[in-house]
């Protein structure tokens, strides 16, 4: 009878998380349509795991298709292995999904621009031009 009584309670509590995360999602004021967001991956030799990275960010709603300006880079450092065969099959799926090779890394800066012609380094400080 008590496990029953605990067993109901635990229902109910989980129906209401469930409910309350529900409302939140369809009542939550997202302004995506002007985000400019750019995910950016370097890799190498990763055929194991790739595939598993790529579709667990797509089927996370973190790029699925919520904006177009939103996307996926994937900069391969010059795997010896499968990683690129595997990225290609990955590209036909998710069009917002963008594979460069280590020679155009440079091309994931193309659409962003930076005031008064400085390009952040890596601590994000300007560098003068």
């Amino acid at each position: 009878m008590v496990f029953e009584f605990v067993a109901y309670v635990l229902m109910i509590c989980g129906l209401l998380a469930i409910v309350t995360e529900l409302i939140r999602l369809f009542t939550q004021n997202i302004n995506i349509g002007q985000t400019k967001a750019k995910l950016v991956l370097i890799v190498k030799n990763q055929e194991d795991a790739i595939e598993g990275i790529v579709r667990n960010i797509f089927l996370s709603n973190c790029l699925k298709g919520i904006s177009n300006k939103c996307g996926l880079t994937i900069v391969d450092m010059g795997s010896s292995d499968d990683t690129l065969k595997i990225l290609s099959k990955l590209k036909s799926r998710y069009k917002n999904l963008e594979i460069l090779e280590a020679d155009k890394k440079d091309e994931i800066f193309a659409e962003y621009s930076y005031d008064e012609g400085k390009v952040p380094v890596g601590n994000g400080s300007p560098t003068p031009t």
